[in-house]
């Protein structure tokens, strides 16, 4: 007998825990990823790639997982938009210079390295074409660019609105290209960090690592809290009221995106929905200051905000590495394949020039 409900999302979300819970088990007790500190939501999302493309798992649609990422990636930019600044760039103004000054920075090395990504990457599609005879779209590089540099669910908002205009498989293209970034990141990002360490390259020192960070798991007596009350739970529990401000906010996107979009032309539509997660940040920053301006922002705990933004972001990753279809990876192997090499080739030298240039540049504030 069937069940009286669609299970789908919850067997979605359920193969996503289990295989967090798998890259857990896997970092605790595998020497090799704790060498190289790989991360359970990495681990998990390339074994959930392996099985959805090879036996498939029991009640899963894997078609979820496109969507899921998407969503997920557009949460996570409203927790941040209304979790503000740490409490200590509030209280020192020193501070809230230097993470001024660190945003600068880090804009002005996300866009020199994602347009110099784009003209190369886009450049290679050109070179593909002209000695294999193909006729894959150009602007691939586009994507591959904002796979490798900002990610899954900006890369695929891009995919998507270019497959309304009749180009079928991008969303599935940007998804592999940000899923072999994230690989890249760890396998190749890593052992360079490992390599400067040994070399005393870092700028501020580094103690030796502790097995807690090692395996990845707390010792029973060291478990510090990592969150805040802000409500009686009589009335509703704090982490609740959290939760409800996050999806309150996403909700307000939503509409507000979809009232424009119904009201001007299909290519600035699917633009809008495309920026959906940069629009939500910004629904969720003007929420915070209405609640400031009204002396009710002390109900919002940051702390709380940067859990949830951890959270997303572990399922973001394991969504983007299983919403990866073999068949799309197939059909533009040659491009994924020269575009993603020359990209970590690109990176990596970025890293290591750039790198130096940048020593003492304190890119965050202290939190």
């Amino acid at each position: 007998m069937k069940p009286f409900f669609d299970m789908s999302l919850l067997l979605a979300l359920g193969f996503l825990a289990f295989l967090l819970l798998l890259g857990v088990a896997l970092r605790a007790k595998v020497p090799l990823l704790q060498k190289f500190m790989v991360p359970a939501c990495l681990t998990g999302g390339v074994l959930g790639f392996i099985i959805i493309n090879t036996m498939g798992f029991p009640g899963v649609k894997p078609e979820l997982y496109s969507s899921l990422a998407y969503h997920f990636f557009t949460l996570s930019f409203i927790s941040l938009g209304l979790r503000g600044m740490s409490k200590v760039a509030h209280e020192k103004e020193s501070a809230t210079k230097e993470m001024l000054k660190g945003s600068v920075w880090q804009a002005q090395i996300f866009y020199m390295s994602l347009c110099a990504q784009l003209i190369l990457a886009t450049g290679l599609i050109y070179l593909i074409n002209w000695a294999t005879g193909s006729r894959f779209l150009e602007s691939i590089g586009f994507l591959a660019a904002q796979g490798f540099t900002a990610g899954p669910g900006q890369a695929m908002s891009t995919g998507l609105v270019w497959e309304k205009f009749g180009h079928p498989g991008m969303g599935q293209l940007a998804l592999s290209f940000a899923g072999i970034g994230f690989i890249v990141s760890f396998v190749v990002g890593v052992p360079l960090v490992r390599w400067g360490l040994q070399r005393r390259l870092n700028t501020y020192p580094v103690g030796e690592i502790a097995d807690e960070v090692r395996i990845g798991l707390l010792h029973r007596d060291n478990r510090p809290a990592a969150a805040y009350q802000v409500s009686q739970s009589s009335n509703v529990d704090s982490l609740a009221l959290q939760v409800a401000f996050v999806f309150g906010a996403w909700a307000i996107s939503y509409y507000i995106v979809e009232a424009v979009a119904l009201r001007v032309p299909p290519s600035i539509g699917g633009t809008l929905w495309g920026l959906f997660f940069f629009i939500a940040m910004v629904v969720a920053m003007g929420i915070r200051w209405v609640m400031t301006k009204i002396g009710i922002v002390h109900l919002i705990d940051g702390d709380s905000m940067t859990r949830m933004t951890s959270l997303l972001m572990e399922f973001l990753l394991i969504s983007t590495l299983i919403g990866i279809k073999f068949a799309v990876v197939k059909t533009f192997l040659l491009p994924i394949v020269v575009l993603s090499i020359a990209l970590a080739l690109f990176t990596l030298f970025s890293c290591c020039t750039l790198g130096e240039e940048f020593r003492g540049i304190r890119l965050n504030a202290p939190s």
